[in-house]
């Protein structure tokens, strides 16, 4: 199927002499993806329309990219629609990487409406019904996180049985301090580590690891983790494991991912699991899902 990519200006990189009007809608046609963008209009130097000042956001997963990364998943760009023009990519290239995203420059892109085809007075009516967002319910949220839970859990005991003296065991103690994590986690992400002040590790089981606009370090999240794990394991121990973000969709897609990281093949003779789960609710029944899988070794 077809993925819708958001292509946003970059807010937090420097800005150049900035547009004389505002910012205007933009929907991309590209090969094998489509994509709604962020366009300027206006005068404003050559950099501000560059690549590198653009963000490819892909709204079922959250995962982010540069416009300037020649690996982004989004690898062509043919047809830009704005609100009052559709905009036909005749540049060299259309690989996002190597565009430029003024659309006001004829030796770029071609408008379709012009003097010859007036656009409609009227306006194109939107055939999508109004969207309404509701809050994901927690109760919800909740039930994903057991479910999830107990998939992965039947899936590393299933795995493992495959092979001679395996046993399975998860770390209970560890899998609850990591998950109270992941929600600070989720908080990380939601804020650009570029605006962000530096993090203070928690010290102490009770203490959250993030408060309201702090943390920019990864380092100092898998610090707070070694340190929550210290208190409840053996000093013999040492945890290895990361955590996994993704939009829930069903729960085999989730123990496929979990099984591909090859975790569950450890072949230390005391291995203990741990896992952690956190769905965070957002809007519409959607929710931002966390898995922290590893193993104590």
């Amino acid at each position: 199927g077809r993925t819708v990519y958001l292509l946003l200006r970059d807010r937090h990189r420097p800005r150049t002499r900035a547009p004389q009007s505002t910012w205007s809608s933009v929907f991309a046609l590209g090969s094998a993806n489509s994509t709604t963008a962020m366009a300027a209009e206006g005068e404003a130097t050559p950099e501000y329309y560059a690549a590198d000042q653009f963000l490819v956001i892909n709204p079922c997963t959250g995962h982010v990219f540069s416009a300037a990364d020649a690996n982004c998943p989004l690898k062509d760009i043919y047809t830009v629609a704005t609100p009052y023009n559709l905009w036909a990519n005749i540049q060299p290239s259309t690989r996002p990487h190597q565009m430029r995203f003024d659309v006001l420059n004829t030796n770029e892109w071609r408008p379709f409406f012009g003097s010859r085809c007036r656009f409609p007075t009227t306006g194109l009516p939107s055939f999508q019904a109004a969207v309404r967002y509701v809050p994901t319910e927690l109760s919800y949220a909740r039930q994903i996180e057991e479910t999830v839970y107990q998939g992965i859990r039947n899936g590393f005991r299933r795995w493992r049985s495959k092979r001679m003296r395996a046993t399975t065991t998860f770390h209970p103690q560890a899998g609850t301090a990591i998950q109270e994590l992941l929600e600070e986690m989720e908080q990380w992400k939601r804020n650009p580590p570029s605006v962000l002040n530096q993090a203070t590790v928690a010290s102490s089981a009770g203490d959250r690891l993030l408060a309201q606009g702090d943390v920019t370090d990864l380092d100092r999240l898998e610090t707070a983790i070694q340190t929550k794990i210290r208190t409840i394991v053996s000093s013999r121990q040492r945890l290895r494991g990361f955590p996994l973000n993704m939009a829930f969709t069903d729960v085999d897609e989730v123990v496929t991912k979990v099984k591909t990281l090859c975790v569950h093949e450890s072949h230390h003779p005391a291995v203990q699991f741990v896992l952690a789960v956190k769905a965070i609710p957002l809007f519409n029944n959607l929710v931002s899902l966390w898995v922290f899988i590893g193993c104590l070794e």
